[in-house]
């Protein structure tokens, strides 16, 4: 059960390098630690016994980062005495007493055992006295905030509980009796990864797997933030302490820190390996895409889109830190926000209450049911648009769309002939009054007039005269298929009812109609 401690921080809020959250910066300082048995030794150890090198980091940031030579014997008791030496005394602000606990963690896992693991190069402390408990959280706070202690009861609830980051603001700013919960800054002071909390949606006591044991709370002046809205949530922005003051904020500025300080900053072990380029990451405000000369100012709310890879990689990386909060109508899970879309399509005037995962297989099955511009919201009529099937669709998906958008675009020119090789699927411009195309991908030819593979040894008059009774057999056919069959109202495709009630649904436009009601003008054509 997690334990809270608070006190006051007179300082207004911690600095935002990786490994400090106070004021010194950290620098190397080799060091070597000795046994007393061999301190008067000249002689060269043995192969096996050559020391180690490793690095110390204290979580906390209260001391500086220094490297140390061990031997492979060493063991975690080793390492503590050797700190408790380096930093005795009242000449050091950050001393360590004789009583006090040394904690060492391997990544972000607790080393409870006396062994130095294996291949181990960079080994974190934590400094705690006697009668602390390792999994205790401090909250911190500025001292021109005014919260009394029913109020930070309060807060520790809400933490315990499973609170977002959002729901703490929310809480924090009604108890200071301020109205934008935006200017709440919320930090994690320590740890491996420390610095602000941007994500609103994140769960706050999660921050303790990064071995955080402080949260900070500061107030920033009213608006003094931006609001990046993307994979249907919210991220803040507050300026860093000390930054230079201005209303206004570059877009490369901004694009930098939604890269650096949010997508590869959520790692679970702080170890992202995400990869994100300038191209990957595009701004959007007011419906309007934003380029490297614009300029947004403080107060606003901006959209972001990330390249469909790197969405990919952030959501899995970002997955610990959020609770799941709906529940898709189709496939009954339960989804985090991130895995639910806003909207299917901009035309929706409905909340989405179907998973992308969803939304992505309804368009699998659909392309296999319907024509590529008939495709639908899974919720209500309206057809998605092409950007909507290029952020739900798979890559696979997305590209056997694109061909048949493409191949529907270019179709439309009159002088356009597709390739007739089955294994081909290229198409040209071909405006020679010779009736033979030869494909330019191929080297297949083709008749322009008949539409038919190129009839060798045999002009198109012979081709005619030879084929004649097979068009009249064709005319026939398509005169029966008229009399049999009545036209969607809609895309005007033959729909034949052999068979039920009067209702039909047209593979080309979802939406029932009445076969009846075609012959009878007075009535709608959709059934009621």
């Amino acid at each position: 059960m997690v334990k809270f401690t608070t006190k006051h921080r007179h300082h207004s809020r911690p600095h935002r390098h990786r490994h400090d959250y106070h004021r010194h910066r950290y620098s190397y300082q080799r060091s070597r630690y000795q046994d007393e048995s061999d301190e008067d030794s000249d002689t060269e150890p043995p192969e096996e016994e050559k020391r180690i090198e490793i690095d110390l980091l204290d979580l906390d940031g209260l001391r500086e980062k220094m490297k140390i030579g061990i031997r492979p014997t060493s063991q975690l008791d080793h390492v503590a005495t050797f700190l408790r030496r380096r930093y005795h005394g009242d000449r050091y602000e950050n001393s360590i007493s004789k009583d006090a606990r040394i904690a060492f963690y391997w990544m972000e896992k607790h080393l409870t055992g006396p062994e130095i693991p294996t291949g181990l190069s960079l080994l974190r402390y934590r400094v705690l006295s006697s009668s602390q408990d390792d999994e205790s959280l401090q909250i911190t706070w500025n001292s021109r905030l005014d919260l009394e202690p029913e109020q930070l009861e309060q807060i520790e609830e809400d933490i315990l509980e499973g609170k977002t980051v959002a729901n703490l603001r929310r809480s924090i700013a009604a108890h200071l009796g301020v109205e934008d919960p935006n200017r709440v800054v919320i930090s994690a002071c320590g740890g491996l990864r420390p610095g602000v909390l941007q994500g609103s949606h994140w769960e706050a006591k999660s921050i303790e797997t990064w071995l955080c044991r402080h949260l900070y709370i500061g107030l920033e002046s009213p608006g003094n933030y931006v609001i990046l809205h993307g994979l249907n949530q919210e991220y803040v922005y507050h300026p860093p302490p000390g930054s230079r003051s201005s209303r206004f904020l570059d877009i490369q500025m901004l694009k930098t820190w939604l890269r650096g300080e949010v997508i590869t900053n959520v790692h679970q072990r702080s170890s992202s390996q995400i990869e994100v380029d300038e191209d990957d990451i595009r701004l959007l405000s007011k419906g309007k895409w934003l380029t490297k000369r614009s300029r947004i100012g403080l107060g606003a709310m901006v959209d972001f889109e990330l390249s469909h890879s790197v969405e990919g990689r952030f959501l899995e990386e970002e997955a610990w830190l959020v609770p799941s909060t709906e529940t898709c109508i189709v496939c009954s899970e339960d989804k985090r926000a991130s895995e639910m879309p806003r909207r299917v399509t901009e035309a929706c005037e409905h909340e989405a209450q179907t998973c992308k995962d969803c939304v992505s297989q309804w368009i699998v099955s659909s392309l296999d049911t319907v024509t590529w511009d008939r495709l639908r919201c899974p919720e209500c009529p309206k057809l998605l648009r092409f950007e909507d099937v290029r952020q739900f669709a798979s890559p696979e998906v997305f590209d056997r769309y694109d061909i048949l958008a493409t191949k529907a675009v270019v179709t439309e020119f009159r002088d356009f002939r597709w390739c007739l090789n089955p294994r081909c699927g290229s198409g040209q411009i071909h405006r020679d009054s010779c009736p033979r195309v030869k494909c330019h991908a191929c080297k297949a030819s083709s008749c322009s007039y008949h539409n038919v593979p190129w009839h060798s040894k045999e002009t198109c008059e012979a081709y005619d005269r030879r084929t004649k009774k097979q068009r009249k057999n064709d005319k026939a056919s398509e005169k029966r298929v008229k009399e049999i069959t009545k036209s969607c109202p809609k895309c005007r495709r033959d729909v034949h009812k052999y068979s039920g009630c009067d209702h039909i649904t047209c593979e080309s436009f979802p939406s029932p109609f009445c076969s009846l009601s075609i012959f009878l003008s007075s009535l709608e054509w959709f059934c009621a």
